[in-house]
């Protein structure tokens, strides 16, 4: 009786296990995590070879909120963007273009009719987006320009030009939407279009745009918040980091404390309500509008470097370079 009075004492007295982040498969999906998208219970990732390594990816699907992932059929090039709209999968490649799936990714057809930028061939696709049912497309040209941003009516049979107020130059590289205000993030900073992609207006108050061109590769939408990270000439950490409007892109603050490099290196954003994670070499969360931030690494290897995040069902994923997909519960991790 002694024995047992001393077992249960010790284990009232130990401190409960913290959760952590659990790796969702043994070895790496072969490259970088670039996109994810989902449908339902089904779970989608995009890779792609990591940096100047080779043109190739793959997509994979998990039917198990992540636990298990098979590959999906295809001779894929890097896999850089991934979008679901309505019943269709779409796929944006490194100078392959567009593909379509209507058939949760067993089957594809290419789908960039018309999808020819300024130097006249279909460039590095950068990212895909919705607004309703219309489609947007943004992607580079060659390293001096050349890039551009086109739209499709009708799930992307087709694509027309979408550059009126944009730069000549262009190169649009994230989209975010709130409300009827769609945002792009280019080369030469944020424009906002109210009328979907048929005009375009600057929107840069508060940025720094005295070093052209800055690059806004991230942009992400929290409710009535825009978050952005900018880089100098393309290259995260020469300069610029987080910044948040909550007014539309109106004007624009910065957004970094608590961050690594002023949040220069983020290289995506999830957000939960009014919790914002972003990954910068590790998982980082704000509840308080970008105005600081906290590690959230418990569990993570110090060699993983996350690269995208997904807010989804009751998980936060995380894609790493690495091409692994880790994912904690949200209920650790929200309003701590």
């Amino acid at each position: 009786m002694k024995r047992f009075l001393v077992l249960s004492v010790l284990l009232l007295a130990a401190p409960a296990a913290r959760g952590q982040w659990v790796q969702m498969k043994g070895h790496s999906l072969s490259h970088m995590i670039n996109a994810f998208a989902v449908n339902g219970p089904v779970v989608f990732v995009g890779t792609g070879a990591n940096w100047n390594k080779g043109n190739e990816g793959d997509i994979y699907r998990s039917t198990d909120s992540g636990m298990h992932w098979r590959a999906v059929p295809g001779n894929w090039p890097n896999v850089s963007a991934l979008l679901m709209c309505d019943s269709n999968l779409f796929a944006g490649t490194s100078g392959g273009g567009v593909f379509r799936s209507t058939n949760f990714g067993k089957h594809w057809i290419a789908s960039d009719s018309g999808l020819i930028n300024s130097y006249g061939f279909v460039g590095d696709i950068n990212t895909l987006a919705a607004s309703g049912s219309i489609l947007f497309v943004g992607f580079d040209g060659p390293l001096n320009g050349g890039g551009d941003l086109f739209r499709s009516t009708n799930s992307g049979e087709s694509w027309t030009p979408s550059n009126s107020g944009l730069p000549v130059d262009g190169m649009v590289r994230s989209f975010a939407k709130i409300g009827n205000n769609l945002f792009v993030g280019t080369n030469h900073g944020i424009y906002v279009s109210t009328n979907d992609g048929i005009n375009w207006s600057e929107v840069n108050n508060g940025l720094p745009m005295d070093n052209p061109p800055t690059f806004v590769d991230v942009l992400s939408a929290g409710g009535k918040n825009l978050f952005a990270v900018l880089g100098s000439r393309g290259l995260r950490g020469a300069g610029g980091g987080v910044f948040c409007s909550t007014n539309n892109g109106a004007s624009w603050a910065i957004a970094n404390t608590g961050l690594p490099d002023n949040g220069s290196y983020v290289s995506s954003f999830a957000v939960v309500g009014t919790t914002i994670f972003a990954a910068d070499f590790g998982i980082y969360r704000s509840t308080n509008n970008g105005a600081a931030w906290s590690e959230l690494n418990t569990g993570l290897p110090k060699q993983s470097t996350p690269w995208k995040l997904l807010a989804y069902g009751n998980y936060l994923y995380a894609g790493t370079q690495e091409g692994f997909v880790w994912r904690r519960k949200l209920s650790e991790i929200m309003g701590q």
